[in-house]
């Protein structure tokens, strides 16, 4: 995390620069996979970043607001059962 905490998606438009503010492995039949498109009311956007940063294998400090963009990642670990994800707050964005 120390050496890679940031990285960046790329659009036909724009290049977006996210932080990771939470990272750590999950059962595959995890509720964060069911949030798709959804957009929350501040209680449970505020309920969703803190079981994220429940779920975590370090605390990195960042903080992260109602008003952010986030977007979580997901791989498998070589177990069928459990998935590893990285959640991250976007931090810049550039017109390219």
């Amino acid at each position: 995390y120390d050496e890679h905490r940031y990285f960046q998606i790329f659009t036909s438009d724009y290049i977006y620069r996210y932080e990771i503010f939470a990272y750590g492995q999950v059962p595959a039949d995890s509720s964060i996979y069911y949030v798709y498109g959804a957009e929350p009311d501040a209680e449970s956007f505020k309920s969703l970043i803190k079981d994220l940063k429940k779920i975590s294998m370090q605390d990195t400090g960042v903080s992260v607001g109602p008003s952010d963009h986030i977007v979580t990642l997901s791989t498998c670990t070589g177990d069928g059962d459990v998935r590893m994800i990285v959640s991250a707050v976007r931090v810049d964005e550039k017109a390219r």
